[in-house]
């Protein structure tokens, strides 16, 4: 999955739709790139879920490569992280709220 968000054209600003959970029902979907960290003014409410991408199952081992976050509002966010470069101090914050 790491690798392939490199080739991935995201962060564009255009809106797709994808099918709800409720069969024809479309949903608006936004998905933005972040390199490294979250935007200092990002804000994503009472909650936000959170997805993480590894280079395999074992934590100790596998490096963290990408994490996905959304507070339900059809935009979706995902933070690539580069192989040692885990400073992200604005993900950091979103975390220890």
């Amino acid at each position: 999955m790491c690798d392939i968000v490199d080739r991935l054209t995201i962060g564009t600003g255009r809106a797709q739709s994808i099918n709800g959970p409720r069969g024809g029902t479309t949903i608006p979907v936004q998905v933005k790139l972040h390199q490294g960290d979250i935007p200092a003014d990002l804000n994503f409410g009472d909650s936000v879920a959170v997805d993480t991408e590894t280079l395999g199952l074992n934590p100790l081992r596998d490096r963290l490569c990408l994490v996905q976050l959304s507070s339900g509002d059809g935009v979706g966010h995902i933070v690539q992280l580069r192989a040692g470069q885990y400073a992200a101090p604005n993900l950091k914050r979103l975390f220890s709220d």
